[in-house]
């Protein structure tokens, strides 16, 4: 792929082969600082864009960012101070718990920061699997964030956008880094762009907002909701925020750390916050010189010569690899996980009911249903906003192992260990017929998008597609072994079996008869589930082993692995806005990840045994698991 850099394109992916945009026609530009090659949008808004990018030499994703100047007559003038800005942002890379930038540059009138990517989770992505901080955890985070702030202000740096995204906790270590800089503040501040003003005429304002978010974001720690949720009805809330209904009770050390953090006497700040401190946090028991405290109210302050002459980074120089590994990347998990709200608690609810492994979930169309099959041959209808129990279907035999719903939200169709497959009404719960043919167990069925259509994988080695109105069907042979999953396009036009010959095979629906079009090969062990991306231009599969493979559906071509569970993953689920996979391990976890960067975005515990399968809701809001520990359980999705 490769992205278009038109900030107001409103499609901007394009294929390799493109010179001009399809979708704006303005000419592609296939290298950045003749290194970064930029092949996804992330992220945009004002006169930033962010991009995913990456390396032509070392094949490794970086993110860009791409700042655009308001009016191009001032371009001369605020790139000088854009690569100032850029020299002190590479120069406070000397603190490892600070984001270091690999490159900065100019091309084609915009500004360019480059940064690689750090392992660890955010402290949003801490709050989804934890839920809100208690007090102890809030002063450990204003004990190892407000030095930072102090080390980056008193070299003329405001970071500018401190937020729950912006603070990650490394992985190597376990101590806090600030990333995600917004130079947009500084670059573009008006006094900037008028030579008879100085930005240092409003320094202790910019530095202030720094501490100001800090608080915030505390308060969104302790509350387990965003900014926007105290502003409703409240316009003083930042005086009244101890009474706020949201906010658990706080100490009265740590209230009044907060006041002085949204006090509007910037300079009084952190040496308040820090007396405040001392008796708790070490880290804050050095005192501050005259002059260190002066950097914190005007950067003209701290102009001692002993400070270290800034690095001047080229898009040329090669990151060593100690900034490969510690270099945070400041925009990735924002771009990548961008939020509005985020809920209290991950586990909403634990449902009981079935008293055998559960072993499959799936939603109706309008997200108000769900069903589950289990070991104890029931397939349950669930109320998607009670998590009620609306009727149970007790016809099969023998355990059921798969459940797919049809787009009119009333066909439910189940595939049984008694080699059946089974058609219900799902509103009414009448069996509307029993599909037999199959010669061992039904693994695995779905129904086409026109709702005509079934098909159903099983361990006698074939896949069959069967016809609802009829219940004749057609068979399909080729496999050396049980054949574990099915899937079939959303454009109705693909089918995909995966199967215990470590193989996939997709086949042409439109074809009459269906037939093979490529058999997909990779795997080293079972394939025991499929999915297709809403587009159906993507294939993803998991089989007996740790990594999610990704394949262009319609050539075969293998994209990429993804790797992060402990033990074998038993299904991949694909959100419906196609942006996210979900998938479901034995190692007891279920798992969210980012379709584009590969990138983990979070982590389900709960169960207790391994979880066999998963489904999002429609809205993509909801995440329902069922496991071998005989529950269901619905998560949050972070949004």
């Amino acid at each position: 792929m490769l992205c278009c850099l038109n900030p107001n394109c409103q499609n901007p992916v394009n294929p390799d082969d493109r010179e001009y945009c399809f979708s704006c026609g303005t000419k592609l530009v296939p290298s950045l600082g003749d290194r970064f090659r930029p092949v996804y949008p992330l992220a945009g808004g004002g006169f930033s864009q962010i991009f995913l990018a990456q390396d032509r030499d070392a094949r490794e994703s970086y993110v860009v960012q791409q700042l655009a100047l308001p009016g191009s007559n001032k371009y001369y003038s605020v790139s000088n101070i854009f690569y100032s800005l850029a020299k002190k942002l590479a120069q406070i890379g000397e603190n490892d718990r600070i984001s270091t930038l690999s490159a900065y540059f100019t091309q084609g009138n915009y500004f360019y920061l480059v940064q690689p990517a750090i392992a660890g989770q955010t402290l949003r992505q801490e709050l989804v699997q934890q839920g809100t901080f208690s007090e102890q955890q809030i002063w450990d985070v204003l004990g190892q964030i407000l030095p930072l702030l102090y080390f980056i202000h008193k070299r003329q740096i405001v970071h500018g956008n401190i937020n729950l995204e912006s603070i990650i906790r490394r992985n190597s270590d376990d101590r806090l880094m600030l990333i995600n800089f917004d130079l947009t503040k500084q670059l573009f501040h008006p006094n900037n762009l008028h030579p008879n003003n100085s930005f240092d005429d409003d320094w202790a304002l910019q530095t202030n907002l720094d501490f100001y978010d800090l608080s915030v974001a505390c308060l969104h720690l302790l509350s387990g909701h965003p900014y926007f949720s105290w502003l409703q009805g409240d316009r003083n809330w930042s005086a009244n925020w101890q009474r706020h209904p949201l906010l658990q009770a706080v100490s009265q050390e740590l209230a009044q750390a907060i006041d002085r953090l949204l006090q509007k006497k910037p300079q009084q700040n952190y040496l308040a916050v820090a007396r405040s401190l001392q008796p708790i946090v070490p880290a804050l028991t050095t005192p501050l010189t005259a002059v260190e405290t002066a950097a914190l109210v005007s950067p003209q302050a701290n102009t001692s010569a002993t400070s270290p002459q800034p690095t001047v980074i080229t898009p040329s120089a090669k990151p060593s690899k100690r900034s490969r590994l510690l270099g945070g990347c400041f925009l990735l998990l924002l771009a990548l996980v961008a939020y509005l709200y985020y809920w209290q608690q991950q586990q909403v609810n634990t449902i009981t009911g079935h008293t055998d492994e559960v072993n499959s979930v799936a939603f109706t169309p309008d997200g108000k249903k769900f069903a589950t099959g289990s070991d104890d041959r029931t397939v349950k209808i669930w109320d998607a906003n009670s998590w009620r129990e609306i009727r149970s279907l007790e016809e099969h035999l023998d355990w059921v192992y798969s459940v797919a719903i049809g787009n009119d939200n009333q066909t439910l169709v189940s595939g049984s260990k008694d080699n059946t497959v089974k058609v219900w009404n799902l509103n009414t719960g009448r069996e509307i017929k029993t599909l037999r043919g199959h010669k061992s167990y039904v693994n695995s069925v779905a129904i086409s998008p026109n709702g005509q259509k079934i098909a159903s994988a099983s361990y006698d080695k074939t896949a069959k597609i069967w016809d609802l109105k009829t219940g004749k069907n057609i068979t399909l042979t080729g496999h050396t072994a049980e054949v574990l999953t099915v899937a079939i396009s959303p454009n109705g036009q693909k089918l995909v079996t995966g199967s215990g010959d470590k193989t996939m095979k997709i086949w042409d629906l439109n074809h009459n008869p269906v037939k093979e079009l490529r058999t997909l090969r990779g795997h080293k062990g079972a394939v025991w589930s499929v999915a297709i991306s809403p587009d159906s231009q993507k294939l993803y599969s998991v089989s007996d082993g740790t990594t999610i493979a990704v394949w262009n559906l319609n050539t075969g071509r293998a994209i990429r692995t993804i790797a992060g569970h402990t033990a074998d993953i038993n299904l991949v689920a694909v959100s419906l806005d196609g942006q996210t996979i979900a998938t479901c391990s034995d190692d007891r976890t279920i798992k969210l990840w980012n379709v584009i960067s590969g990138a983990e975005l979070a982590t389900f515990k709960g169960h207790t045994a391994a979880v066999w399968a998963v489904a999002f809701s429609p809205d993509g809001r909801t995440l329902v698991s069922t496991s071998e520990d005989k529950t269901v359980k619905v998560w949050r999705v972070p949004q």
